[in-house]
């Protein structure tokens, strides 16, 4: 191996972010497996963004079973409301 260290691959992790949209959590649970399988939750309004978070992820790791969870949650912000035009 060229690495110096190995990684494990059965793992788990958690991190925030806060923005103007509010505060977004993502976490993240490995299980060492031989091919990559992702199972995503996230909530209605970032599913249109599910493809581009699985390529991103399968960008960055090769193998394992992966769930990850991301929310979103306004802080003291009003929630998006969409009216319909009817």
């Amino acid at each position: 191996l060229d690495q110096t260290f190995l990684r494990s691959m059965t793992a788990c992790g958690r991190s925030t972010l806060s923005s103007e949209a509010g505060r977004f959590q993502v976490e993240i649970q490995s299980v060492n497996r031989r091919y990559l399988e992702i199972h995503l939750n996230l909530p209605r309004l970032l599913s249109r963004f599910e493809y581009l978070i699985r390529k991103w992820i399968e960008a960055k790791i090769a193998r394992g079973h992966l769930q990850v969870t991301l929310t979103l949650r306004h802080e003291g912000k009003e929630e998006l409301v969409v009216t319909p035009n009817i």
